[in-house]
């Protein structure tokens, strides 16, 4: 089978995605959670695991996903699918072109995959190729591709219809870059940047990340009749950061620790994947104390 063929085994379909508690009719009760972290350390996670921000991103949702549906004993068989928005280059040479188009991306998040490292990899390769399936339509087929993944958000308004359509993905998780530096009013810095996301008949829970001044901040927005115990989720995806397995083994990832004159400070630096020096030593072989 030709690469091609190969990338198209790893496109998560539109009928792939199982129904979840997560895929109901909602109520005007809503519940926020946050998380944050640093570009930098979600950068460097990435380098070392071998993938993208995005892909980073999506594994530590994964994670949080997997461990609080099977705590509440709804983890299903097969894996969640999410729905991330991809931007696209128009073709200027047409009316109206310029700019970016948006469309949606579905990706296998493997949820039904036990171990960390492999899940990720799952994510990585149906991220990868959904973007390039997106990338090799035609400007007609990607527009009727938009529409026909949009649907169901459509029939949604339609009193009683919502959670019986059956899903296409079961949740949506955005990536939006936001302002590179820091934002003043009235002489006051703003210092974190939480999105919250509107929610929809047959979608439950939207996870939004922000990036600001070189943090990444989630907003996770969900009905709090239906999505129990949210903060959860919050917790679990911080806790997937800081899992070592996604690096461990695969890279040589140097700490330097530096004990000041008197023995009282211990200061470690990770290239900004930020573990304590008991962590360090227990998860990563190469240690190099200055």
């Amino acid at each position: 089978m030709n690469d091609a063929g190969l990338s198209m085994l790893e496109v998560a379909s539109l009928a792939e995605a199982p129904r979840t508690i997560l895929n109901v009719d909602v109520t005007p009760q809503r519940r926020v959670a946050t998380q944050s972290t640093s570009l930098a350390r979600m950068k460097a996670i990435g380098e070392a695991a071998g993938g993208s921000v995005n892909d980073v991103l999506l594994a530590a949702c994964s994670a949080a996903l997997r461990r609080y549906l099977d705590e509440l004993g709804e983890l299903p068989s097969k894996s969640l699918i999410a729905s991330i928005p991809v931007a696209l280059p128009r073709d200027t040479s047409q009316p109206g072109g310029g700019g970016n188009a948006i469309s949606f991306a579905n990706v296998k998040l493997g949820t039904d995959v036990a171990d960390l490292r492999e899940r990720f990899n799952v994510i990585r390769r149906s991220s990868a190729a959904g973007r390039e399936h997106l990338k090799q339509m035609s400007q007609p087929a990607l527009m009727a591709y938009t529409v026909l993944i949009s649907s169901p958000q459509m029939l949604t308004r339609v009193p009683a219809i919502g959670a019986r359509v059956p899903p296409i993905y079961n949740v949506i998780i955005s990536n939006v870059p936001g302002p590179r530096s820091r934002l003043y009013f009235c002489g006051a810095e703003m210092e974190a940047y939480y999105p919250i996301s509107a929610l929809a008949h047959g979608q439950a829970l939207n996870i939004t990340v922000l990036s600001y001044a070189g943090g990444l901040y989630f907003g996770i927005t969900a009905c709090h009749d239906r999505v129990p115990s949210l903060q959860r989720l919050a917790v679990y995806s911080g806790e997937a950061l800081d899992d070592g397995s996604l690096w461990e083994g695969d890279h040589d990832l140097r700490i330097r620790i530096s004990i000041d004159p008197q023995g009282k400070t211990l200061t470690v630096s990770d290239n900004g994947i930020g573990m304590s020096a008991e962590e360090a030593v227990a998860n990563l072989g190469t240690i190099a104390k200055s």
